[in-house]
């Protein structure tokens, strides 16, 4: 099970997305799973975006990925809660200061045991969760 980061989501809705992201989700697409709280990063973005063609794209392609993982979005409950708790301490007391948001998908792929597919491995890598870069 793979635990898609925004980052990695949000290639495919690029102009020219990246080849190598791309041909990873094809090939996992049976695996693939969205945390609840990329569904909001996503929509927070486009909503600040100023109204236009670019916003309404964004806002179709937004409505698309939610229907079509609609049977595979993974929430935020009371076990990914505990587990990004403890990832906010954790990183604070590493002299990090990571989103809440980060350490909520974090706590989701914990809490689900899932490997998390992310640009970002930095973020999260301090945290002994499985990783995966779909861009390298």
């Amino acid at each position: 099970m793979y635990l898609l980061d925004t980052n990695v989501i949000s290639e495919r809705m690029k102009v020219q997305p990246s080849p190598a992201v791309i041909r990873w989700l094809d090939k996992n697409k049976e695996e693939l799973y969205l945390p609840a709280v990329v569904l909001d990063e996503l929509r927070y973005g486009v909503m600040r975006l100023p109204e236009g063609r670019r916003k309404e794209g964004f806002t179709i392609a937004i409505e698309e990925l939610a229907a079509a993982y609609v049977d595979k979005i993974v929430p935020f409950d009371a076990k990914a809660a505990w587990k990004s708790a403890e990832f906010r301490w954790q990183a604070h007391s590493l002299g990090f200061n990571p989103s809440i948001q980060d350490m909520m998908v974090a706590g989701i792929a914990a809490g689900c045991s899932a490997v998390l597919a992310t640009r970002n491995v930095k973020d999260f890598a301090f945290l002994g969760i499985e990783i995966v870069n779909p861009f390298e």
